[in-house]
């Protein structure tokens, strides 16, 4: 097999630890099926149909999509099963139905009932599957689980001849706000309680319970009553998850291979090509115990942190590598063109501005390279390059069932040759 190396790679790019993901992969299906629970992980974090196709490896029964951009990707690749969990803007509903109709068993999200009325006056004759966002910790969106709305809109989804009541679906973000497992484990288990505590109130069917937060799933040791667990960040992991504690830094996936393009040791610092746009704004760490700047500075093999080396400021394609106590950095070591990997602070937010992962085995040799979707609105049709629209451009009957083993090999074909037009690119003339 022919291997790409670190040296060859266009910077600044992503590069993803197939090891460390499927290890991070397996933890959580593990620890759900401990708890007897349907695992449904979130695809807003890799964007990625080979990270979805060892998801549901994993004995995932579904994915959650923030995006109907995300959906509509999924559903091509034979995805079917999918929950759209951000509330529904009624102005959306037309793609919705679209994806519905190409196949798609997509349930969407609400909170209100106003919402409840302007979907089922946008659906037609189409039937969608909703279920409710109860507000446990005053963290996100959703109802009070405490007020007699939610029992009212549960009732209105029920008296829609086109709308469907599949269940509640809760999320405990004051977990992130928890210092020890225990704490977070009592927010996930106040947070089923406000859940349970809903259906029991309800005169209706409620066929779905569905808890978020990973560290706070992570924490617990039991759930009883919770039909299924959502989770995204888990896959890839980053500095704010290992800074809360919630894993270790030998645990992230993701980073961003960099180049050194300036050194300056009478100021104790060098630049590299990855900047704001590369590695995100995003200060996530900012009054942790450890705060890692833009980014943590490592090794390019071994991604193991090199002393306390951190991305301290960044400019739009220039990001400026100090250590954070001060010392004395080492310039002997430090070269133009070196290559470093930064750790991010947020996954989701550093991967966003990418659309490729470079797949690297624990030698930090380069295996592969995997697609990555992004976007908000569906592209219908075969022409993914097409404008995005609210409204189908063209129709195609759906594809169920997951992606074929031929559909991936073409996927990673055309990955390849991208990335071989741009690593090797033809000489001029040639």
């Amino acid at each position: 097999m022919r291997f790409d190396t670190l040296e060859s790679l266009f910077t600044p790019c992503l590069l993803l630890d197939e090891g460390r993901l499927e290890t991070n992969i397996a933890s959580v299906a593990d620890h759900a099926a401990r708890l007897n629970l349907t695992l449904r992980p979130h695809f807003k974090t890799p964007k990625c149909l080979e990270v979805a196709e060892k998801l549901l490896q994993r004995n995932a029964s579904g994915l959650t999509v923030s995006t109907l951009r995300e959906a509509q990707v999924c559903l091509d690749a034979g995805f079917t099963d999918l929950f759209y969990a951000v509330e529904l803007a009624p102005a959306k509903v037309g793609a919705v139905v679209e994806l519905i109709r190409r196949g798609a068993n997509l349930s969407c999200l609400i909170d209100s009932r106003r919402a409840v009325d302007m979907v089922s006056n946008s659906a037609g004759s189409t039937a969608i599957p909703l279920l409710v966002a109860l507000d446990t910790d005053g963290y996100r969106c959703g109802v009070d689980a405490n007020s007699e709305e939610i029992v009212n809109i549960c009732r209105r989804i029920v008296q829609a001849d086109n709308l469907r009541f599949r269940g509640l679906m809760a999320y405990a973000g004051a977990s992130y706000h928890c210092d020890t497992p225990a704490a977070k484990s009592d927010v996930m288990g106040q947070q089923l309680g406000a859940a349970l505590a809903v259906r029991d109130r309800l005169d209706v069917e409620c066929p779905v319970i569905s808890l978020g937060s990973t560290p706070a799933f992570m924490s617990s040791t039991d759930l009883p009553g919770a039909t299924e667990v959502r989770g995204g960040i888990y896959t890839f992991q980053d500095l704010f998850q290992a800074g809360r504690g919630h894993c270790s830094i030998s645990d992230i996936a993701l980073s961003v291979l960099t180049r050194v393009i300036s050194i300056q040791p009478d100021r104790n610092r060098f630049f590299v090509d990855a900047g704001g746009l590369a590695l995100s704004k995003d200060r996530a760490t900012a009054g942790q115990v450890f705060d890692a700047g833009y980014g943590l500075v490592c090794d390019k093999h071994s991604a193991s942190p090199i002393d306390d080396w951190i991305v301290s400021e960044v400019h739009q394609e220039h990001g400026i590598v100090t250590s954070r106590s001060g010392a004395a950095l080492d310039f002997s070591e430090i070269d133009l063109d070196g290559l470093y990997r930064i750790l991010p602070n947020h996954s989701d937010m550093t991967a966003a501005a990418y659309d490729e992962y470079h797949v690297v085995d624990a030698k930090a040799r380069v295996t592969d390279c995997w697609r990555r979707f992004n976007g908000w609105a569906p592209k219908w049709g075969g022409d993914q390059s097409e404008d995005q629209t609210m409204e189908p451009k063209a129709t195609r009957p759906p594809r169920v069932g997951k992606s074929s083993e031929a559909a991936f090999r073409r996927r990673r074909e055309q990955a390849s040759e991208t990335h071989d037009e741009y690593i090797h690119p033809a000489k001029p003339g040639g």
